[in-house]
C-alpha cells in the first residue's frame, strides 16, 4: 500500500507541475488578449488611415493646381514685364548716364538688365561683322526676344525680375 501511495503522490506532483505550467500559460494568454486592440479600435484606426489617405490625395491635387496657377501667373508677369524692360532699355540706351535713382530698390535690377542686354547686342554685332570662312559658316539664330525665364529658381531673386 505504501508503494501505491508513493506512486499516487508522484503522479499528483507531476499533475500539479503540469497544472501550474498550464495556469502560467493561461495567465500569459489572458494578458496578451487584454493588450490586443479590439475589433472596434482596429476598424476605427482603419477608417482614420483611409481618411488620411483621402486628405493626402486632395492635398496633392491642390498642390498641383497651385503649381499650375503659379506657372500661369509667372507667364503673365513675364508678358507684362518684358515690354516695360524693353522700353526702359531703349530709354537707357539713349541716356546711359542718366540719373535713375527714381527707380529706388529696382534700379540695380533695371541697370543689370540693360548691361546684360547691351552685352548680348555687342556679342551679336561682333559675331555678325567678323570675317569668317563662308564654307564653314554656321548660320546664327537671331533672337530679338528677351531671355526666356530659367526653370531654375534663384531663392535670392525677387519674383518677376529677369534672371541674369
Amino acid at each position: 500500500m505504501r508503494g501505491q501511495l508513493e506512486v499516487v503522490r508522484k503522479e499528483l506532483g507531476e499533475v500539479n507541475q503540469k497544472l501550474l505550467a498550464a495556469n502560467t500559460k493561461v495567465d500569459e494568454l489572458t494578458k496578451e488578449l487584454e493588450d490586443m486592440h479590439s475589433t472596434e479600435q482596429l476598424e476605427a484606426d482603419d477608417e482614420d488611415v483611409k481618411n488620411k489617405k483621402t486628405r493626402e490625395e486632395e492635398l496633392v491635387k491642390e498642390v498641383g493646381d497651385k503649381k499650375s496657377r503659379v506657372e500661369e501667373l509667372e507667364k503673365e508677369v513675364d508678358v507684362l514685364e518684358t515690354p516695360g524692360l524693353e522700353v526702359f532699355y531703349d530709354f537707357w540706351k539713349a541716356n546711359p548716364k542718366g540719373n535713375f535713382d527714381y527707380l529706388g530698390d529696382s534700379k540695380d535690377m533695371y541697370l543689370n538688365f540693360c548691361a546684360a542686354q547691351a552685352a548680348k547686342e555687342n556679342l551679336k554685332a561682333t559675331t555678325s561683322t567678323a570675317p569668317t570662312d563662308q564654307s564653314a559658316e554656321v548660320p546664327t539664330v537671331q533672337d530679338d526676344d528677351p531671355p526666356a525665364p530659367s526653370d531654375r529658381i534663384d531663392p535670392y531673386q525677387e519674383h518677376g525680375t529677369p534672371a541674369l
